[in-house]
């Protein structure tokens, strides 16, 4: 799986590689030969990890980002017990992150096409998936399992939203206004509940 590839293996230089690359040039000019010239292996290592090619690697990278953005997100969650502060940090940090990562943002502006891959069909349910391993926990101790799934997608589409469709009323890279947003039109569709034992999905589901 993606998200445990070690530091230095021929599948992680791989998708190293190919991030660099796509971040200078863009996913349409990327070739295997620019792949592999930028991971330093030989192109017959990039098709014995990835035997499907430029699309098997580019595919491993749209995995990896997301299990990594979530994986950082996790790391902002940790240690606030208050569900408004779960909320809004959530919506925060995600806004901030994505606002600063700058592959993200020259994909919006100038080859949206690959982007609109990772965020769509298949791609979206990638990130559902790992908004329920990553963000979900944090709640489910305050509004139970099933509730902390639906809220965990709901943030995800909330942050997508005013991302890619930037509002004059709220800017949730603002955390004063994302509280407001929060206490006046989040909190009050939540509903708080016993918790129940976590069913969270695996890692492997939020890779697969």
């Amino acid at each position: 799986m993606l998200s445990l590839s070690e530091p230095g293996s021929a599948e992680r230089q791989i998708i190293d590689g190919a991030l660099r690359h796509c971040a200078r040039f863009g996913v349409a000019k990327t070739t295997v030969a620019d792949i592999a010239r930028e991971a330093g292996v030989s192109r017959a290592t990039v098709y014995r990890v990835f035997p499907s090619g430029r699309d098997g690697v580019l595919e491993a990278v749209r995995r990896h980002r997301v299990l990594s953005f979530f994986a950082d997100l996790d790391a902002e969650l940790r240690g606030r017990g208050d569900l408004a502060d779960i909320i809004g940090c959530g919506l925060h940090r995600a806004a901030i992150m994505l606002a600063s990562d700058e592959e993200f943002q020259g994909l919006l502006a100038h080859e949206p096409g690959p982007l609109l891959e990772t965020l769509s069909g298949r791609g979206l349910q990638r990130i559902f998936a790992a908004a329920r391993v990553f963000v979900a926990p944090h709640l489910e101790a305050l509004v139970g399992s099933s509730e902390a799934d639906r809220l965990s997608e709901w943030m995800v589409r909330i942050v997508l939203s005013y991302t890619l469709d930037p509002s004059q009323h709220v800017d949730l890279r603002s955390r004063p206004q994302v509280d407001e947003f929060v206490a006046a039109h989040v909190l009050p569709g939540v509903a708080v509940i016993d918790a129940a034992p976590p069913t969270s999905p695996t890692l492997q589901e939020a890779g697969s």
